[in-house]
């Protein structure tokens, strides 16, 4: 799997021992990338509240292999100083062999936005997708309560900023492009 250089810079300004984690928007999902230290006593990763998924952990520039739970049974009584695999197992991230001394992995993650509960709650989306969302939600709020008048108005403004959004471009990346999945607005 290649990393992108930004990825690298996130974790590159981590100190070594230090836990540092970072946020950022890939793929349409929030990944987050964390340095985390796992140890003979811990070996494996504990993923914070807002885990979805694992996309990948390195350790240094080599990429730890994905296994079964099965398979990952016969890495268990095994000690090295360069772990091989890991596994998701209920609550935790298991890496394995066993480190036999203290040493840093990038985790490569995916992680739920929080959720809006209150009014001061700030969305995790960028400020140029905000007129999309609310387009969309006001066409499907027109759908279930409202005419076909308004559906419509609202269904063209949606489309209006899904063409606007497809010709944003920053200088560093390539247009965004827009994927509408059954069920989702964006």
């Amino acid at each position: 799997m290649k990393i992108s250089k930004t990825w690298k810079a996130v974790v590159g300004g981590a100190s070594a021992g230090a836990a540092a984690a970072a946020t950022a928007v890939q793929d349409g999902k929030f990944t987050a990338a964390e340095v985390v230290t796992v140890d003979p006593d811990h070996p494996d990763i504990v993923p914070p509240e807002n885990y979805e998924a694992t996309r990948v952990i390195m350790y240094g520039e080599q990429q730890l292999q994905l296994v079964s739970p099965a398979d990952l049974l016969s890495w268990q009584d095994t000690t090295s100083d360069i772990p091989r695999v890991w596994c998701p197992m209920g609550a935790v991230v298991a890496i394995r062999p066993t480190v036999s001394s203290s040493l840093n992995l990038t985790h490569y993650s995916y992680v739920q936005s929080a959720y809006l509960r209150a009014d001061q709650d700030q969305p995790q989306c960028p400020p140029q997708f905000t007129g999309a969302i609310i387009a969309k939600a006001s066409e499907l709020l027109a759908a279930r309560e409202s005419s076909g008048g308004d559906v419509t108005r609202h269904g063209a403004e949606y489309v209006q900023w899904v063409a606007r959004l497809r010709r944003y471009t920053r200088k560093s990346t390539s247009p965004v492009t827009v994927r509408v999945r059954p069920g989702r607005w964006v």
